[in-house]
């Protein structure tokens, strides 16, 4: 689901990544290989953070869907939390749509 560097995957099940309060990322989710598991087509995605995150935008490309988070206007976020960023997709397959979800962590840490 997460690649790159910036991923602290210790626990595959929780990763998370380091994350300025000043930043404004984009945050990618790569469903390719599930999509091709389930032999499904992408029907549809959203993106829930917690209230301290906003997701300014998210589109989906070629299985992977970009989410552009920076932390909420009027949030105060408390330096070495974690923050959750939740993908949940839809997909057509075999007549039924299915629905699964990712999320992952962004700790606060000035940089």
């Amino acid at each position: 689901m997460t690649t790159g560097a910036f991923w602290d995957v210790s626990n595959p099940a929780k990763p998370w990544g380091l994350f300025d309060p000043n930043s404004k990322l984009d945050i990618p989710f790569d469903w390719t290989l599930w999509i091709a598991d389930v032999s499904g087509v992408y029907s549809a995605h959203s993106i829930i953070v917690d209230p301290v995150l906003e997701c300014v935008s998210s589109a989906h490309a070629a299985g992977v869907i970009t989410a552009l988070i920076k932390v909420a206007a009027d949030a105060t976020p408390v330096e070495g939390t974690k923050y959750p960023v939740t993908c949940r997709i839809t997909v057509t397959a075999g007549g039924l749509t299915l629905i699964d979800d990712r999320t992952l962590y962004l700790k606060i840490k000035e940089r």
